[in-house]
């Protein structure tokens, strides 16, 4: 999906009000799909948390949109709503006004919420800014800005956090922090960019009727992936299909550091979809090994005690790789020599590959290889890819930005790469990079890396475009954080599986 500044925004706006579709239709199909992505919202919260819904309007469409909002959760939920505005309806205009005058609650008018407006149990909704503000937000704004920050409540921004600016994501002065933010038509830069980055919590986009030929003709400098990009990828199975339908998938890493990171790796790649998922570790850790999936596949490989992979002849070589159709290799494997070489072995298969981990040390001296190669997967996080870019000499990209970096190394290496992090980024073969936008700060936590790991494998071997493949699999295992009964601090890397599965579902109910 495009990503547009506030000015491409508006723009597009005007063109399609001019074009015949009425303003009044458009922040109806604002309000209406944010409000059913803040029922989504509140429903994943505990009861003590949810017991009213506090929506906080300023004087444009944005605070437009929230009338409506309020409205629908008055005439369709059970849900108290209580309305907080900046001024009175008769000052508004157009739109706006139309919807205020609508509501049939009241507003409350004030340049200060009451002391009471943000006690525990409230959701609030952000509806005070829009996209086109710029410098440094004035009263009474920054002072409710300062509120709501101040509460502790969950938070929803209506289109953009109030304060942060659509174009850059700066922030002159104060914004607010939410936790989730639904945007309309398109994702702005200021979501994914700058300060905005990591005020907006999860992000939902809101289809409201732009039509697509007017998007088509719109500039933009990178792409982000939505569930709105990833759904179509779902689709039906068929129901003659068998497990060897489905992926046989080879997992290869653990060592006695980290026996159950391959463990989490084919756990991930089971709940994905994949028929078959064999993991191959060394044949010391083996007896600690206890896998959440009984379904997994164990092949231990000897390691002479060492706890880390050893060599591999030709004939046991030929019996893990041969009917395998995507393998992933590095979950817990260790930077011993032999594995290393092991890793080297399985670049001269003509199988995808998807290298974590210590796997990505080969990149140094697997350079020619590597692009010689139909699809390998490389899956850094930010401290990787310091390593790579240092020992395979990019001059100069290691003050780069995170797009260009991954860019330029899947351009280099002829391979897609996922630099991990807060907006993970997916680079294509040809440069080409995509912003992911769903996670949450659940997945900081050892072993999220090594799930994701399996989840690419598995969905490499149910799509034919790899790059399709990879966006769809990382926005999965964003989802499932998002998803998680456990909360933030509570997620850990055993629960991830699971709810790769509800990601998959919350996706297409053909999951």
């Amino acid at each position: 999906m495009k990503i547009v500044s506030g000015k491409q925004m508006q723009a597009l706006d005007r063109r399609t009000i001019d074009g015949g579709v009425p303003g009044e239709l458009l922040m109806e199909r604002a309000g209406t799909g944010a409000f059913e992505a803040l029922l989504e919202f509140i429903e994943l919260l505990p009861c003590a948390h949810r017991h009213r819904v506090v929506v906080i309007n300023g004087k444009g469409n944005n605070g437009g949109d929230g009338y409506v909002v309020a409205r629908l959760l008055a005439e369709r939920t059970g849900y108290e709503a209580i309305v907080y505005a900046t001024c009175q309806p008769d000052e508004l205009s157009g739109d706006a006004k139309l919807n205020a005058d609508r509501l049939p609650l009241p507003i409350n008018v004030c340049d200060r919420l009451p002391d009471d407006a943000l006690r525990p149990g409230a959701v609030v909704l952000d509806c005070l800014l829009g996209t086109g503000i710029s410098g440094p937000v004035r009263e009474p704004y920054a002072t409710i800005i300062g509120q709501i920050n101040d509460s502790h409540l969950p938070v929803v921004a209506m289109d953009i956090p109030s304060g942060v600016d659509a174009d850059t994501g700066a922030v002159a002065a104060v914004a607010v922090r939410a936790d989730l933010t639904i945007t309309m038509a398109l994702p702005k830069i200021g979501l994914l960019r700058g300060a905005g980055a990591n005020l907006c919590g999860c992000l939902r986009c809101v289809d409201i009727g732009i039509p697509a030929t007017f998007v088509d003709e719109v500039d933009s400098a990178a792409e982000a992936t939505l569930a709105a990009d990833v759904r179509p990828l779902m689709h039906r199975l068929p129901s003659a299909i068998h497990k060897g339908d489905m992926g046989r998938i080879l997992i290869v890493g653990g060592s006695a550091d980290y026996p159950g990171a391959p463990m989490l790796a084919g756990a991930g790649a089971l709940r994905a979809g994949g028929g078959l998922v064999t993991v191959a570790c060394p044949s010391s850790v083996g007896p600690v090994l206890e896998p959440q999936d009984n379904a997994l596949i164990r092949k231990l490989i000897d390691d002479d005690g060492r706890g880390t992979h050893g060599p591999v002849d030709a004939a046991e070589f030929a019996d893990l790789t041969a009917d395998k159709n995507v393998i992933a290799a590095g979950p817990g494997l260790g930077g011993s020599d032999a594995a290393l070489s092991l890793v080297r072995d399985l670049l001269g298969t003509d199988k995808p590959v998807v290298l974590d981990a210590d796997a990505l040390r080969v990149c140094s001296d697997c350079g020619e290889r590597l692009k010689a190669r139909a699809v390998t997967v490389l899956t850094p996080h930010p401290g990787e890819m310091a390593r790579l870019i240092a020992s395979c000499g990019f001059a100069g990209l290691d003050t780069a930005d995170r797009e260009s970096q991954a860019s330029t190394v899947a351009k280099e290496f002829n391979a897609i790469v996922v630099l991990k992090g807060h907006r993970t980024i997916v680079a294509a073969p040809d440069g080409r990079a995509f912003i992911n936008t769903s996670g949450t700060p659940a997945l900081a936590t050892g072993g999220s890396g090594d799930v994701l790991c399996g989840v690419i494998a598995a969905v490499l071997c149910q799509l034919d475009n790899p790059v399709a493949a990879v966006r769809l699999a990382v926005f999965v295992h964003g989802l499932a954080a998002e998803l998680s009964p456990k909360g933030m601090r509570g997620t850990t890397a055993d629960d991830q599986p699971q709810l790769i599965a509800h990601a998959l579902q919350q996706l297409s109910p053909l999951a």
